[in-house]
């Protein structure tokens, strides 16, 4: 029998590494869609059968009581939106609600030391996979992309294989190396994750992975001088790495230049230059529903319209904090913006150097980030970090409140 202490770690991970490692199942393997059944393995994993019965007093005296309460009224407005809410996204409120529960079973919480490091193993194979993919051309590039069109069972897709190689970086940032194997695992883990990210030429998870880096290395200390050249060693070599990929690879050179010259670009369209050369881009429609979404909730929005919305899925925004307000008002404005900024930003300020609370923190970053330009507040991805994050500080504060108290 595996033990609990191995065990729930990496149902933990899997939560975060399901889908990734789903994609490359239904790839490799198909026959079945795996990705379900990768993340309600993750359940199975994490929860503690022997106090399944006690986890709903705990669940409803946390921050997991405002998750599911808003899962909750995410489920009932689907449920009166006459068939905009699909089977999906039903599967997705039954998910988080009961990822919620399944840490809310634990009394022990000393586990939540073990999941950066269960999460870097897990996460590693879909940085493995994920580079050979992008290495033989099937994850980005104008054949993948006319293949995605008339192929609908083509499964690789570039955000889903970025955010394996995001959760892996941000796992070997902050799980402890104990000997060669693990640091010389480190230094490879790291650039398979730098080569996906930008293979997969997509600005947000590059965006996230450097503002998680700097963020990581401010909490340590390592922006300081002391710390700084102590470091340098591991900085000089990654620069050095980094710099002879892109003069020997033309393929990542040009990767790296489209990526930082669409973020640019992005960020300003977003800001409001609405005269760029780049007028298809994905930024560029962004602008153009947003402003469908203001028209429409200037023209339609009564009293209670700004309180309760417009109802369920009214029109994808891919900003998911305006999506919010337009479909569930003022109410699912503020539990949206509470659990996916609030909480986060909360971490962010505190002084705390814990390598599980930043590893959540990282993590919950690229949803926070998220919400002003990608998906929508109805996805269980959205929630995932945030409900790690939760349940990691509740753990940390319950064991200073028992040393407290001995």
């Amino acid at each position: 029998m595996i033990k609990n202490s191995i065990l729930y770690p990496f149902g933990a991970s899997m939560s975060l590494v399901g889908v990734p490692l789903g994609m490359y199942l239904n790839q490799m393997v198909g026959n079945i869609r795996w990705s379900p059944v990768t993340m309600v393995l993750s359940v199975v994993m994490l929860m503690n059968w022997k106090n399944f019965g006690s986890g709903l007093p705990r669940l409803f005296r946390t921050k997991f009581g405002i998750m599911v309460l808003f899962q909750i009224i995410m489920l009932f407005y689907g449920l009166m939106s006459q068939g905009y809410m699909t089977s999906q996204y039903m599967s997705f409120h039954i998910y988080i609600i009961a990822l919620c529960y399944a840490f809310s079973t634990h009394r022990n919480t000393e586990f939540v030391d073990n999941i950066p490091k269960a999460c870097f193993y897990l996460s590693l194979v879909t940085s493995i996979l994920g580079a050979y993919f992008c290495s033989i051309g099937m994850v980005a590039g104008e054949d993948v992309y006319e293949m995605r069109l008339y192929d609908s069972s083509y499964v690789l897709e570039q955000f889903t294989v970025s955010a394996g190689a995001l959760v892996n970086f941000f796992a070997a940032l902050t799980f402890t190396k104990k000997n060669m194997f693990e640091r010389v695992l480190f230094a490879v883990a790291i650039m398979l994750d730098i080569y996906i990210l930008f293979s997969c030429t997509k600005r947000t998870p590059v965006f996230v992975a450097l503002a998680g880096t700097v963020l990581y290395l401010y909490k340590q200390g390592a922006l300081n001088r002391h710390y700084f050249f102590k470091y340098s060693s591991y900085i000089i070599l990654a620069i050095v790495v980094f710099i002879c990929a892109y003069i020997r690879y033309k393929s990542f050179q040009e990767n790296v230049d489209d990526i930082f010259t669409r973020l640019y670009d992005g960020i300003r369209i977003l800001l409001g230059y609405d005269r760029m050369d780049y007028v298809e881009d994905s930024a560029q429609s962004r602008v153009v529903l947003r402003k469908w979404a203001y028209n429409y909730i200037s023209l339609n929005f009564g009293f209670f319209s700004y309180l309760f919305g417009a109802g369920y899925l009214t029109k994808w925004l891919d900003a998911p904090i305006l999506e919010a307000f337009l479909d569930m008002g003022l109410l699912g404005f503020c539990f949206y913006a509470y659990l996916l900024g609030g909480i986060p930003l909360n971490t962010l300020f505190m002084k705390t150097k814990d390598n599980v609370i930043l590893f959540a923190l990282m993590y919950s970053l690229h949803m926070s980030l998220s919400m002003f330009n990608s998906g929508n507040p109805y996805q269980y991805i959205k929630y995932t970090g945030v409900v790690l994050l939760i349940f990691v500080l509740y753990a940390k504060q319950k064991r200073i409140v028992n040393c407290n108290g001995q």
